[in-house]
């Protein structure tokens, strides 16, 4: 199965991809939400609470942007500060727990063990070749 080859990196670029794609979703869903059947989303529409809720979705929907073109363009800088991107990428992980969001939460979490695995493939400099190509090539 094709998936499952997938590196560390390519997942960290399809996670925080589709968390971008989420909270946008979700500010445009707060933003336009119309009379009626918006549940959570309407309340947040009005007041400062619902300019603090758009404004913190947005954010989250700016980092996992951010995070997405760090590792497309330049993968070897971020993994290479391992735990700096490790605290950096799970940077958003408080205000999800500190609101009970638990389910994007824990798939936060997911996002960020494959940043850590990730940088642990990296060295500061260049890139690591798998154990496999290493013992192809034989001792040397």
């Amino acid at each position: 199965m094709k998936w499952r080859k997938r590196t560390s990196r390519t997942m960290v670029i399809l996670y925080f991809g589709c968390f971008t794609l989420l909270w946008v979703g979700l500010v445009a869903t707060a933003i336009t939400a119309g009379d009626g059947n918006a549940g959570m989303v309407e309340s947040a529409r009005d007041g400062k609470a619902g300019l603090g809720y758009r404004v913190g979705v947005a954010a989250l929907a700016f980092h996992a942007a951010v995070v997405v073109l760090l590792a497309w363009k330049a993968h070897g800088w971020l993994f290479s500060h391992g735990p700096v991107a490790v605290v950096f990428c799970g940077a958003p992980l408080v205000p999800l727990v500190a609101n009970l969001w638990l389910v994007p939460a824990l798939l936060y979490l997911i996002a960020v063990l494959h940043v850590w695995l990730a940088s642990r493939r990296v060295s500061p400099g260049r890139l690591q070749s798998d154990r496999r190509r290493a013992a192809e090539r034989g001792p040397g």
